[in-house]
């Protein structure tokens, strides 16, 4: 089904907008492809890696997250797994266009911080939903921020409005009043571009913009998606479980016995501190940072994150 077609001049907007602000390298949109339909081998990646110009550094720091006694890219992606360190990568790619656009570090910074808080938790979300995975919840983070990051980095140069369209609360038609398409089609259009395929994006843009497609909304993919944004979004704004009850209990090992203190899971305990300690003092996730001003920012956001 070709999204792009269906709706309103929305789409039209959101297509130009990503026509505008999105253009991988192929040989990044072939990694990417190849690595989430399982068909690619660890030359395939070195070498469609090599060809775009990603940063090696950002797979290899994010591989250090697991063993920090990683140093190079091959056991990075080892550690990581294709589709994580693709996606990883792909994420990297879209940083770099996040910072490059903006005219300062003060828009910049917010921005991208957004992004790794959604990234981080949907992560800690999926490693704790076997139906889901880190993988997919890495890349349901991604497509939660990534819409609104890429309007917000191309049209808004004033801080104020950066962190009210940021802020807990912020509605789809705010960004559609202000930019005349939705972050989720820019997200689901910005997958497809990067490579993730028309199935992924377009579970991808019912799950985050909360949308109902006949012939789809009952694919037991888009059932995990949409349940799994619904918690990624109420843990990113301070809630225990989503208010939609079919994705509350879509994932059974997440579901409480009898709602007490005591009778959550262990793993669940782990996952709302994990999300606690992101929302207090954001993600400590910083592989999507240019390497050349790693260490510089990396204080710079610790010192920002009160703000």
């Amino acid at each position: 089904m070709d999204f792009v077609d269906q709706i309103d001049s929305s789409w039209d907007t959101a297509v130009q907008v990503v026509r505008n602000l999105v253009v991988p390298p192929s040989s990044l949109s072939r990694l990417v492809r190849l690595s989430w339909n399982g068909t690619v081998t660890m030359k395939d990646f070195l070498t469609s890696f090599t060809m775009s110009r990603i940063d090696p550094s950002c797979v290899v720091r994010a591989a250090q997250l697991i063993d920090k006694d990683i140093q190079e890219l091959e056991p990075a992606i080892s550690t990581l797994g294709f589709p994580s360190a693709s996606a990883v990568a792909a994420v990297n790619f879209i940083s770099q266009g996040l910072i490059t656009k903006t005219s300062s570090e003060r828009i910049w910074m917010p921005i991208t911080r957004h992004m790794m808080n959604s990234i981080e938790i949907g992560y800690h979300f999926g490693s704790s939903a076997s139906a889901l995975g880190p993988d997919s919840g890495l890349l349901i983070g991604f497509a939660q921020a990534l819409g609104s990051c890429l309007l917000l980095s191309a049209g808004v140069k004033d801080l104020a409005e950066v962190r009210t369209l940021l802020r807990d609360g912020a509605t789809t038609g705010e960004f559609l009043a202000r930019f005349e398409c939705e972050p989720c089609q820019v997200a689901s259009l910005t997958l497809q571009k990067l490579g993730f395929g028309l199935d992924l994006s377009s579970a991808a843009v019912m799950a985050v913009g909360n949308l109902n497609y006949a012939d789809t909304s009952n694919d037991p993919v888009v059932k995990d998606w949409r349940a799994a944004s619904d918690w990624i979004y109420s843990l990113t704004h301070g809630r225990r479980t989503p208010s939609r009850a079919e994705s509350a209990n879509r994932f059974t090992e997440l579901i409480p016995g009898d709602g007490s203190s005591s009778a959550i899971p262990l793993h669940l305990q782990s996952l709302y501190a994990q999300v606690d300690a992101i929302r207090e003092m954001h993600s400590t996730w910083t592989w999507h940072l240019p390497t050349n001003s790693y260490q510089e920012t990396a204080e710079l956001l610790g010192r920002g994150r009160t703000s």
